[in-house]
């Protein structure tokens, strides 16, 4: 295989630079297969190019593996948000990473709205004040024990409020730690 003249090679052969790419390459048989091309120049003792060393190395699979790991999460992420209930991802201090659209529509908020949102204003603009300070509690408890937990209490939507069980279970790694720092409602 000889390295096309697009991507970069022009200007590697002409600067010297290293040649660093994934790109799909064709057999002779018409098959395009992706391949991590690397280029790295020689030089002589006067600092010029006298060879250049390429290695294709063939990452199709492996581009392969990545195309279904992706396709497995869209279809996740689908099926995720096609539950009827709220579906949040929280770190291990109860900062919010992920929820689903179920809990975006009800909110009427973004994810990156409710993202810059800190656990506590959440929980203030959202519980009614009469539970606020067990759901406070409870939380609090949760996120410093890594216990799973559940809990009752009203949640606000329009200044509405309605009944939701909340039901924490944490993500604990071999030696019972939250793991990744992630806690997963």
């Amino acid at each position: 295989m000889t390295l096309p003249r697009h991507c970069g090679v022009t200007r590697s052969i002409e600067t010297g630079q290293t040649y660093d790419i994934e790109q799909r390459c064709r057999r002779k048989d018409g098959v395009y297969r992706w391949f991590h091309v690397r280029a790295l120049a020689l030089r002589d003792t006067e600092g010029r190019i006298i060879r250049w060393y390429t290695l294709f190395t063939d990452i199709d699979e492996r581009k392969q593996a990545e195309e279904a790991l992706r396709q497995d999460e869209r279809e996740l992420r689908q099926l995720i948000d096609f539950l009827p209930q709220h579906v949040m991802v929280l770190d291990a201090d109860g900062h919010l990473l992920e929820a689903n659209q179920m809990v975006l529509d009800y909110t009427g908020h973004t994810l990156k709205e409710m993202q810059v949102i800190a656990t506590e204003e959440r929980m203030e603009r959202d519980a009614h004040p009469d539970d606020l300070e067990r759901v406070q509690s409870e939380c609090r408890r949760g996120l410093s024990s890594g216990a799973p937990l559940k809990l009752k209490g009203a949640r606000s939507q329009d200044d509405r409020y309605r009944w939701f069980l909340f039901r924490y279970k944490p993500l604990l790694d071999e030696a019972g730690r939250i793991a990744d720092g992630s806690l997963r409602p």
